[in-house]
């Protein structure tokens, strides 16, 4: 089987190609610009506002976990920034997101936003469900 010359489509001039191809890939760029955008590549701030923290080494925490297994007094004074060998923030993001995978306590997550001075957990991690789990004594047996 051959190919014919179809007189309905006249082969342009290489010189028409040449401007074609360079208009798609002007185009081609543009299209993939406004895709990267609207998967949110510069979401989550706009003019005017800061952009969102983020915090590098949060997976860093293995021989940290014990922590989470303190009491909820002990755990404070564990995390505090003012502690002899404070913690960092990187760290305790990822003591917030290991909470919030596992016992994901009421008091424990709001020690750990305090400690990173966020209002929401979300600002650090999308672990966990939509509660926490109160662990509040309602009497003193």
């Amino acid at each position: 089987m051959t190919a014919e010359k179809n007189e309905a489509f006249p082969t342009p001039k290489p010189a028409a190609v040449k401007k074609a191809r360079e208009e798609g890939i002007t185009e081609a760029i543009k299209e993939s610009t406004k895709e990267a955008y609207k998967r949110g590549a510069d979401e989550g701030y706009g003019e005017g506002e800061d952009e969102p923290r983020s915090w590098v080494g949060t997976a860093d925490i293995i021989n940290l976990l014990p922590i989470l297994d303190l009491g909820l007094e002990p755990f404070k004074d564990a995390i505090d920034e003012k502690a002899e060998a404070p913690i960092t923030e990187a760290r305790i993001a990822g003591l917030l997101e290991a909470e919030r995978s596992g016992k994901n306590r009421t008091e424990y997550i709001k020690a750990l936003m305090k400690r990173l001075d966020v209002k929401h957990v979300h600002e650090v991690t999308a672990a966990g469900p939509a509660y926490t789990v109160d662990t509040t004594n309602i009497s003193d047996l």
